[in-house]
């Protein structure tokens, strides 16, 4: 995983804080950037005025009103993080991934998994003062204002973010003495040492992580793309996960099966986190899932990846014809086929490259199906051709 430009890891850095700090008065404007950016999370908590976790987990219970920018990277690149878990035998937590953990429900599955989880002081911390009972009454960058004022953010409403507290202290009832807590002491050794820059960009919380996952070589579980990026680049023998790569292994390791597997990405993806990646079976598995319904949030969720910018153009093609060729296939009404075509390839056309892409399925699409089929093929293709019209064929 590279910066992806010429000035390298600094000139990655200095951007990051040039978007971010004329924009910490309002937290408008701080979430505006964060939605628009690749900024580190942590960054944003701060600008906030409250942890990682707290901002993690509000984000993450906003449906797709604020992006979680949890992954990064292609299938290949996941494979390897696979490889990695099956290869280390601890895995390190940081805040975005315990607020992965309460959102997806995931402790159960965890606590059989032959991992030892590891965390340090100052970010197991995080989960218990959000717990705190004494802050039940208080509205938090969470919740509703009682105000009009202006440079309040409201996200969620009270009552949310206290049942969001009793989650998170369930969690933590669980997972006592099965999470090994660590002190920050590793920071100090932690090589290279952080530029001044970098102390910027990361609190010692983030820092002692990172520097735990180095020390211990085992793989750190973070669902931040940003971060994950800098990590990469300026400590590259620290291994990086994300929820997905997590969720993979647990599949391969049996302790997940396919369609939990799926429900469980489709529930990251209405949850807002962006970035996963979804196979064909993927896409045959939810619109079997859904009936082929376009009012499902779950179908609208996963075919909005036919439009996100940072999936690759050569995935999009080939996830799309293999959606519109399973929708044909099924037993649908032939108007919700239809529909279903149109709405694939309407996403389609929102992607940077859409234009061409749907040029190219509109081409492809009749010579996806067998001789037996052919009229499917047809009726496929004519839907294509009349909903697109002279504009782009």
């Amino acid at each position: 995983m590279r910066v992806g430009s010429e000035d390298g890891i600094d000139g990655f850095i200095r951007r990051i804080l040039e978007k971010i700090t004329p924009h910490q008065k309002r937290d408008e404007d701080t979430i505006a950037v964060y939605r628009e950016n690749d900024i580190l999370i942590n960054l944003t908590a701060e600008a906030l005025g409250k942890t990682c976790f707290e901002t993690a987990i509000g984000f993450a219970n906003t449906s797709t009103e604020i992006p979680l920018r949890f992954a990064w990277g292609n299938f290949e690149e996941q494979n390897n993080c696979s490889q990695w878990l099956r290869e280390s035998s601890r895995l390190i937590v940081d805040a975005t991934s315990f607020a992965s953990i309460v959102r997806l429900g995931l402790w159960d599955i965890l606590r059989e998994w032959n991992k030892d989880l590891i965390a340090t002081e100052a970010t197991h911390k995080q989960l218990t003062v959000f717990t705190d009972p004494r802050l039940r009454s208080e509205i938090t960058m969470l919740s509703v204002p009682d105000t009009e004022e202006e440079d309040r953010l409201a996200i969620l409403p009270l009552d949310a973010v206290n049942l969001l507290k009793d989650e998170v202290g369930q969690f933590l009832r669980d997972s006592e003495g099965n999470i090994s807590v660590v002190g920050g002491d590793a920071l100090a050794r932690l090589r290279p040492a952080p530029s001044k820059d970098l102390k910027k960009l990361f609190d010692d919380c983030t820092l002692a992580t990172i520097a735990v996952a180095q020390e211990q070589d085992g793989v750190l579980w973070i669902d931040d793309r940003a971060t994950a990026l800098v990590i990469a680049e300026y400590w590259p023998d620290v291994k990086t996960v994300n929820t997905q790569g997590i969720l993979t292994r647990l599949q391969k390791d049996a302790l997940l099966d396919d369609n939990s597997y799926y429900d469980l990405l489709f529930k990251m993806l209405v949850s807002g986190y962006t970035h996963v990646l979804l196979d064909e079976n993927g896409f045959r598995y939810v619109i079997d899932t859904t009936n082929g319904n376009l009012n499902d949030p779950r179908l609208e969720a996963v075919l909005g990846l036919l439009g996100n910018k940072d999936v690759l153009p050569l995935n999009i093609l080939g996830l799309a014809l293999h959606a519109i060729k399973h929708v044909w296939q099924c037993k649908f009404q032939e108007i919700r086929s239809q529909d279903l075509t149109r709405h694939i390839l309407t996403k389609v056309l929102s992607h940077p490259n859409g234009r061409g892409l749907v040029q190219q399925i509109v081409r492809k699409v009749g010579n996806m199906f067998s001789p037996f089929e052919i009229l499917d093929a047809k009726r496929a293709s004519s839907a294509c051709r009349i909903w697109i019209g002279q504009q782009v064929v």
